[in-house]
């Protein structure tokens, strides 16, 4: 999987994409903010999204949708949702494990996997914002921007 995530995660997207750096959004924020209080320029805004808790967040079908999307094989895709979806969890009380129970969503940390997995459902994310910008003839990016580009 690692070896195709360049070819389907746009350029503007850093984390977990080899030969990339999230340090680089950094820089990014920090050039687009840099004339921010000129009083000549257009009016401007940014929008900054925190993810709380992401990974737990992602719904199993949704992540399925993704990986047909972006075109992986179907037992690939089985492959992936046995490995996301089967895990079972016991809680320990007084040292004892009690019970067995299954998640009903999310990424679990740890799987080497999981970011991944969470990079392409991000990339999903990025094609929406990016299709509903291009459909409100309102809006537009910073004013030194040639292109439209969402950075995650």
């Amino acid at each position: 999987m690692r070896s195709v995530l360049d070819t389907l995660i746009s350029p503007s997207q850093n984390a977990f994409v080899p030969g990339r750096s999230i340090g680089d959004n950094i820089l990014l924020a920090q050039e687009l903010f840099s004339g921010y209080n000129q009083k000549n320029l257009p009016p401007r805004c940014a929008l900054k999204v925190d993810l709380r808790k992401a990974y737990d967040t992602v719904e199993w079908d949704f992540l399925k949708a993704a990986l047909t999307l972006f075109g992986f094989p179907e037992r690939f895709i089985q492959w992936v949702v046995e490995c996301v979806t089967t895990p079972s969890y016991s809680v320990c009380i007084n040292g004892a494990p009690h019970g067995f129970f299954r998640g009903a969503r999310g990424l679990r940390q740890g799987d080497p996997m999981s970011p991944f997995l969470f990079v392409l459902v991000m990339e999903v994310l990025t094609l929406i914002l990016l299709q509903r910008i291009e459909q409100n003839g309102g809006f537009s990016f910073h004013w030194s921007v040639r292109r439209y580009s969402c950075s995650n």
